[in-house]
């Protein structure tokens, strides 16, 4: 096995493990993380839909609790990777009216809830529902 120089060995391992800590760190924000499903008689879950604009995220939302809200569209927050939402308070996006939505990016997707519940839990990063 060739000697390698302890500053090459250096460069290699920088080159490794620096991209995918930033990765870690700051995964990608934009794209479709969803949990609805059509359980045996309705649509029940949570659709994100995130996309970037003039500097800032947005997320189309929307929740079923028997039937799909209308999609609304709310400015996303991000800092690294957590991501946090208000829904407004006339919406008619079935999601919690006035609730503060706050989560986690992860490699699977957004685990996440609004303010005082456990709903929706991990939104999946997957094609939406209606796809």
């Amino acid at each position: 096995m060739p000697h390698i120089p302890r500053c090459a060995r250096f460069i290699l391992l920088v080159s490794i493990v620096l991209p995918s800590t930033s990765q870690a760190i700051n995964p990608k924000v934009t794209g479709m993380y969803s949990s609805l499903r059509y359980g045996t008689e309705d649509v029940t879950g949570a659709e994100i839909y995130v996309v970037f604009s003039h500097g800032d995220y947005y997320a189309s939302l929307q929740c079923a609790e028997g039937s799909p809200g209308i999609s609304e569209t709310v400015k996303l927050s991000v800092s690294g990777s957590s991501v946090s939402f208000v829904v407004s308070s006339n919406t008619s996006s079935g999601c919690p009216s006035g609730a503060t939505f706050t989560g986690q990016l992860t490699a699977a997707g957004i685990e996440g809830s609004f303010a005082d519940t456990d709903w929706p839990g991990l939104l999946k990063r997957v094609k939406g529902y209606w796809q």
